[in-house]
């Protein structure tokens, strides 16, 4: 090929544009990362730059266009001088077309893999992995002439799509399959991490867009009029990749999502890059429109089996660049091929490439994982690699750390440094003022919660007060019947002490007759005379009667006693305030003791059944507490009974619970009282009659116990109370403050 002046300095001055793109790859990719990698991406894409240009000018060029052996590789024109002027220009040009394969690897890569690795990396795609397949595509391209293998079968890529985008997109998917996603990548959510600078990113496509105008302009090779047109189509391409990534942004989110539309515009130049030269403008448009549509299953399908590519260059220049491969056969054929056969040869060299860069990749970087580790420790991706790998840090950098060193340490007491005159400066001065606003607010918290302390030990005194009042309050409405029943044991044991003393009197005489009969036993005549006495006595009395009818009365008398004992007793049990501690106890004697206490409330109106189960086991509780509840709901009942009523007490194991229900045939309760019942001071008795605190209380116990209250009544035909109490409960509150605001579950 012979090359003019004008050549020469048409391809130097593409060469620039394109050594433009890596400020635009570095912009893109640091945009796109966290604050605390942005300045390892940038090592990163200088380091690319400086290897590719010492390697593919060792080795590399010449392996790519050299003379050829057998279409293979290249045998010659290494290490390239100022004496070959258009080569020289030539090479510039095809290393920029290097670096920017490479570079590729760097965005998908971030944020979790070493410098090194990424150099090993570079070193591998330079000085294998690109020029051997570029020979096989592009090797005849200085000469003019077609020695590649694909050259030869009519494989067409004119600025790279497939030799410089695929392959790029190959090694980086081989690259983040090895070293694994970024740690917490993929957590539940799938939350993919917020860029550092959008604006970045943004100004890195419009760099990477006006480098690709020498990108594709470049490859033509010479300054003639075919250039105008190769150039139109790619900002036609651009442009209709971010269009179409605009739309489809707001059909799926709504919103116009800015790294999603640079991504867009990036595959739609990536789409007609291997094309460019041959098509229409009007194919321009629809290649870069499908090109950013390719582009984005591609990040639903790398999202889909989770993997990472943090900058999604691999949809990018994989899916776009191998769309843009086929487009060539579709819209623009060549030397006389139909569209079948020229995709079967574009499906040739694009299985070619994506086998070669990917099989070789994957089993170099594994295998060089497994001597030399490719990504950083947990730690280093923690801190980011800004420190480890550079020991260097942002501005903002520092303000994370300081905060998290606070978040940390807990310590809020001392202010974070304050660099003047920039934007972090102003984030850590605003940091501060929010500082010494929660030290501030901390303060007032504690001491508003001294004060609900105390508020809190008040509350409970008065509750736990309130709790024995109401206690008190059903003692009285019960006082009357517990009196009877204490009077009716009490008044037949006077009785029968009155009956004894009588008794005594008649043992007295005969103690007396006896004693005389003692004193005058040597004589006959005296002692016969007393026997008579006494015999007439025991006539008079019915000695064996009186002797009888003691017996039965000190029996009587002891029943009549124990009876006071057990109500006194019971009494005692009910009344008591009670303690924070649970005991072990039976339910059905808790129901039992209850009952003793109030049954003359209810003997004359009602009769009352058990249902007891007898096997039931111990409950842990409060048995006092509990005894107040069954009597609410007992006396309750009686009341909501005229005359001739039943009340039945039942009790059960469920599962693990103990089942206490307490049902009468009353008057029921009105539906539209049921939800109110177990509110605080309701009642439907009249003044006087009740405090409405008794249902609410019962309520408060049953649920510090851990269980439940439930009630099922119909007007006219009576109403049944459950309690259901867990065999293992711990009280949801204090034991020893019933609650007073519930309402029914």
């Amino acid at each position: 090929m012979i090359f003019q002046t004008k050549d020469i300095f048409f391809l130097i001055t593409c060469s620039f544009l394109v050594m433009f793109m890596q400020a635009g790859f570095l912009m893109l990719e640091s945009g796109l990362v966290r604050a605390k990698n942005s300045i390892n991406v940038a090592a990163k894409n200088l380091l690319d730059l400086i290897l590719v240009f010492l390697v593919f000018w060792l080795v590399g060029f010449g392996l790519m266009f050299g003379d050829s052996l057998e279409g293979v590789a290249g045998s010659s024109l290494f290490m390239v001088d100022k004496h070959e002027v258009p080569l020289a220009a030539f090479f510039i040009l095809q290393a920029m077309f290097c670096a920017t394969a490479t570079t590729i690897i760097s965005g998908a890569i971030s944020e979790r893999a070493k410098l090194s690795a990424y150099a090993l990396m570079v070193l591998l795609v330079t000085v294998l992995i690109y020029p051997l397949f570029g020979h096989w595509a592009w090797g005849g391209l200085y000469q003019g002439e077609k020695v590649g293998l694909l050259e030869q079968i009519g494989f067409i890529d004119f600025a790279g799509a497939s030799v410089v985008h695929v392959l790029g997109g190959s090694v980086a998917l081989a690259a983040v399959m090895i070293i694994g996603p970024r740690r917490g990548r993929f957590d539940t959510d799938q939350r993919a991490f917020k860029g550092q600078n959008l604006v970045m990113t943004t100004a890195g496509v419009i760099f990477l867009w006006v480098g690709w105008f020498g990108f594709n302009g470049g490859s033509n090779l010479m300054l003639n009029d075919d250039v105008i047109g190769i150039m139109l189509n790619t900002a036609v391409g651009g442009a209709a990749g971010g269009a179409a990534a605009i739309v489809y942004s707001h059909w799926r989110k709504k919103v116009i999502d800015v790294p999603l539309v640079a991504n867009g515009t990036l595959a739609g130049l990536v789409s007609v890059t291997a094309s460019c030269n041959l098509i229409d403008s009007d194919a321009a448009f629809i290649i870069g429109s499908i090109g950013a549509l390719v582009m984005a299953a591609g990040i639903q399908l790398l999202e889909r089996y989770r993997i990472d590519d943090a900058v999604n260059a691999i949809p990018v220049h994989l899916g776009a660049g191998t769309w843009g491969t086929l487009a060539v056969a579709l819209f623009s054929p060549a030397g006389g091929l139909t569209v079948p056969e020229q995709v079967g040869i574009q499906l040739v060299g694009l299985g070619v490439c994506i086998l070669w860069s990917f099989g070789i990749a994957y089993l170099a970087f594994r295998l060089l994982n497994h001597f030399h580790p490719l990504r950083v420790t947990e730690e280093h991706e923690q801190i980011g690699l800004n420190k480890a790998e550079h020991n260097a840090t942002t501005e903002l950098n520092d303000l994370i750390f300081e905060m998290q060193r606070q978040e940390q340490s807990r310590d809020f007491s001392q202010h974070v440094h304050v660099e003047p005159f920039t934007d972090i400066g102003q984030i850590a001065r605003q940091y501060n003022r929010v500082i010494d606003r929660f030290n501030a607010a901390t303060e007032e918290i504690k001491e508003k919660h001294q004060q609900l302390s105390q508020a809190h030990y008040e509350i409970k005194q008065t509750q736990s007060h309130l709790l024995q009042s109401e206690k008190m309050a059903g003692l009285g409405q019960v006082a009357a019947g517990v009196a009877h029943e204490i009077n009716n044991p009490v008044g037949f044991v006077l009785s029968n002490i009155q009956t004894l003393e009588q008794y005594m009197s008649f043992f007295k005489t005969l103690i007396h007759e006896y004693k005389t009969l003692v004193v005058a036993k040597n004589d006959e005549a005296a002692a016969t005379e007393i026997l008579s006495r006494i015999d007439q006595i025991c006539q008079q009395e019915d000695l064996d009667f009186v002797l009888g009818d003691t017996q039965d009365l000190i029996d009587e008398s002891i029943d009549g006693v124990n009876r006071v004992k057990d109500i006194v007793m019971n009494l005692k049990t009910f009344s008591h305030p009670g303690t924070d501690t649970r005991q072990d106890a039976n339910l059905n004697e808790i129901l039992d003791s209850t009952l003793k206490i109030i049954w003359n409330e209810l003997k004359y109106k009602c009769t009352v059944e058990k249902d007891y189960d007898t096997q039931l086991p111990q409950l842990l509780c409060n048995p006092s507490q509990l005894s107040q509840v069954f009597m609410n709901l007992i006396v309750n009942a009686g009341h909501a009974i005229e005359k001739n009523g039943t009340i039945r007490l039942a009790t059960r194991q469920q599962d693990n619970q103990l089942i206490v229900t307490i049902s009468d045939n009353g008057c029921g309760i009105a539906p539209e009282h049921l939800d109110e019942i177990f509110q605080p001071f309701f009642t439907t008795k009249p003044v006087g009659k009740g405090t409405g605190l008794g249902l609410s209380l019962s309520y408060g116990i049953i649920e510090q116990h851990g269980g439940q209250i439930d009630v099922d009544s119909k007007p006219g035909e009576g109403t049944t109370f459950t309690i259901g109490l867990p065999l293992a409960s711990e009280p949801t509150t204090d034991q020893n403050t019933p609650t007073t605001d519930a309402t029914p579950a």
